[in-house]
């Protein structure tokens, strides 16, 4: 039979009640979004990543952060940027792209709000009820903070939610705009979409002949008409990744390589399976029992969602129900995969949690026809509202971190930065747009390959950032993290040109403040000093002949690549995988400071190294001697040499391995270095060098030997002076 559906005169009033409470909401958060003269400024910074690049879509370069650099990938969603590139075309520039991403997400928030009413009209719920529960999601703290941040939350949240009631209220063709429409506009509304299109397929077959499944299967077939249209969310889902292949050479967008939980370094299924799952268990815990005052669900809605999926179970609706719980099983677990699952408030969450929502309206429904049950669904619903407008407090004061730091910073930077000048970023999306300075994103979202260098640690966002030679660093030190502080121990943060102080609530901060943010000059001199050894071959081993063949600098990816470079570890890496400081050398020759990225390695590091047949080759290991041990210098898969660590923190030691010409069968070697008994061996650097060893010939026999008799003391002269020997 037909679902429940509202008349159009109670359509209208729902629809301008949802209107009324949505724009309530809106004024409020307008309100708050003013800063001190300052026009309206949005609580995250990530808005403003889309607000880039509507401006530059807009300009006629699409995908193009920056003006004249090649395209990238970092706005995750397909056609939000679009949506705002239309309203700076109508006039809303500088900062009154907020005030436009304001006003959609006002009324993105009224048409959930009106699309949860549908739902719950089209489950049997009183017109009365219906309309109450679509006020109430209108009217929430959590959707109308979302709605007011400047992303596409509330976007993807009005298409999903409209989903569901086209899909309730049988409309096919809705069903389908909006299934393609929740693809186009989030990665994971794939999964809303391919939910739909398999309810809808159920219905096509349900239409065909009486007979078993696969006959109806080839006579649906057989009517190309009636199926082709099934195809349309799949062919949306897959409209992303190819434009991202097309414009920037990778289907995955940069916002996700940087974010994926499988991305990290060093990569561990287990580690990684683990994670997702226990991301997966306390989103749907934190649901029901939000360890904070700061309601999405709330325990009161989420026991009315599961009166409403027994509801649903009772009267046999399983189309809505295979709907939901494939989008909120597969969503969900996709977004399990984010390091970010919990940012922003539960952003990406936001939208399975509206059909959470959806589901309590239908279990209030369920309830409405027991007398006090409408007052326990009532309640429940004034309950959750009242207590989400905790989210007031979070938005003012996420604003007022915006307005504190990357807001003046980029007005900083307008004012004072050449107009040709690059800025390595960690937030890259008010400094970009307010600052109009090329930017040089060392999280790797708006940069292409720098997410890379990310996620294998500070050492090699030290060494990415040596080699692109920004200009300026505009970012945190050590308080965003213990990761910068590397960095701001060294000549990268050189000069301290800018600070912005600012009093953070742990509690509250999503717009990504700390105490400090500054603006520095970095001084590149101790990077050029660390690209040679400053020891040996430097006046401390004196040879004959020595041709430099190679230089592998460790954490630097790019040349770690050129080597064939590999490493793994042998257990959890007890810190980051890279780290990167700035030492004097033991035993230096003038200048002794050189500033350099190297690896933590617990189990073994590889790499290719030039030779040349019948000639010495000589390799020289930069350390960093955290801690005393041992490793061994495989070469060609035999053993070589065996060294030892010192136990010298805070410097640079160089230690040199010979390769003799009997061990080189050919143009290049294949080593391998094995840190002993749990060592931890830390390099920086590895140079090879084609060298002619002088033949020494031992006077005496020697009195002692050492590192396997490759060294002899052939003579000793013990003086005695006083109590002392010498």
């Amino acid at each position: 039979p037909p679902p429940p559906s509202m008349t159009r005169r109670q359509s209208l009033l729902t629809w301008a009640l949802c209107c009324a409470c949505a724009g309530l909401a809106f004024v409020v958060f307008y309100g708050l979004g003013q800063s001190a003269g300052r026009g309206v400024l949005m609580p995250l910074d990530d808005a403003y990543i889309h607000f880039q690049y509507a401006r530059q879509l807009a300009a006629g370069q699409p995908y193009a952060y920056n003006p004249g650099l090649p395209p990238t990938s970092g706005a995750t969603s397909f056609l939000y940027p679009f949506v705002l590139a239309a309203g700076v075309l109508a006039g809303f520039r500088e900062q009154a792209p907020g005030l436009g991403a304001m006003l959609g997400g006002a009324l993105a928030r009224a048409g959930s709000g009106f699309a949860r009413a549908r739902c719950a009209r089209a489950a049997g719920a009183p017109r009365w009820l219906a309309g109450l529960a679509g006020a109430g999601f209108a009217l929430s703290g959590a959707a109308a903070w979302h709605a007011a941040s400047g992303m596409e939350t509330l976007l993807i949240t009005a298409f999903t939610l409209g989903l569901l009631a086209a899909l309730a209220e049988r409309r096919r063709g809705a069903a389908l705009a909006l299934a393609a429409l929740c693809a186009l506009t989030r990665p994971e509304g794939a999964a809303a979409a391919g939910a739909a299109g398999l309810v809808l397929a159920g219905d096509a077959l349900a239409l065909q002949p009486a007979g078993p499944v696969a006959r109806r299967a080839a006579a649906l077939i057989r009517r190309p008409r009636a199926w082709l249209m099934l195809l349309l969310p799949l062919l949306a889902a897959g409209v992303q990744p190819l434009v991202n292949a097309l414009v920037t050479g990778s289907a995955v967008a940069s916002g996700n390589a940087a974010k994926s939980v499988f991305g990290a370094i060093p990569f561990s299924l287990p580690e990684a399976l683990g994670r997702v799952a226990g991301q997966f268990a306390r989103m749907w815990r934190e649901w029901a029992l939000p360890p904070d005052a700061l309601w999405i669900v709330g325990p009161l809605l989420a026991a009315l969602a599961l009166v409403g999926v027994l509801a649903l179970v009772r009267a046999r609706r399983w189309r809505e129900l295979v709907f939901l719980g494939l989008t909120l099983g597969v969503t969900s677990a996709l977004i399990s995969t984010l390091d970010t699952a919990f940012w922003h408030f539960r952003r990406y969450q936001i939208p399975l949690a509206a059909l959470c929502w959806a589901l309590a309206a239908v279990g209030a429904g369920a309830l409405a026809r027991w007398r006090p049950g409408r007052a326990l669904a009532l309640g429940a619903l004034l309950v959750t509202v009242w207590v989400s407008w905790s989210f007031l407090p979070a938005y003012s004061a996420n604003v007022g971190y915006v307005a504190a730091q990357p807001y003046p910073m980029a007005r900083w930077l307008a004012a004072n930065a050449p107009a040709d000048a690059v800025i390595a970023v960690h937030d890259v999306g008010a400094m970009r747009y307010f600052g109009g300075r090329t930017t040089l994103d060392i999280v790797g979202l708006t940069t292409p390959g720098a997410a890379d260098y990310w996620r294998n640690g500070p050492g090699s966002v030290g060494e990415f950032i040596e080699r692109a030679r920004p200009d300026l660093i505009a970012s945190y030190g050590e308080g965003h993290g213990l990761g910068l502080g590397f960095l701001a121990a060294t000549d990268l943060y050189a000069q301290t040109l800018a600070e912005f102080p600012v009093a953070v609530d742990p509690a509250l901060n999503v717009a990504l403040a700390a105490p400090v943010q500054g603006m520095y000059r970095p001084d590149y001199a101790a990077a050029d000093a660390a690209q040679q050894p400053r020891a040996l071959l430097a006046g401390a081993l004196l040879l004959p002949e020595q041709t430099l063949l190679a230089a592998l600098d460790v954490a630097d990816l790019a040349s770690e690549r050129v080597f064939d470079y590999a490493w793994s570890a042998a257990g959890p890496p007890g810190g980051f995988p890279t780290e990167y400081y700035e030492f004097t050398t033991i035993g230096c020759a003038q200048p002794c400071t050189g500033m350099d990225g190297g690896r933590r390695i617990t189990g073994a590091e590889q790499f290719t190294l030039p030779a040349r047949p019948g000639q010495d080759v000589l390799l020289i290991t930069r350390l960093h001697g955290t801690s005393a041990g041992r490793y061994q210098v495989w070469v060609d898969g035999a053993l070589l040499a065996e060294r030892v660590i010192p136990a010298l923190p805070g410097a640079w030691l160089e230690v040199p391995v010979l390769i003799p010409a009997g061990r080189i069968a050919g143009d290049h070697v294949r080593v391998e270095i094995r840190p002993l008994a749990g060592a931890v061996y830390m390099p920086y650097y590895h140079w090879v060098y084609a060298v002619r060893m002088p033949v020494l010939t031992p006077a005496a026999a020697p009195v002692v030997t050492y590192q396997q008799g490759a060294a002899a003391l052939e003579a000793a002269d013990v003086q005695r002076d006083g109590a002392q020997l010498r």
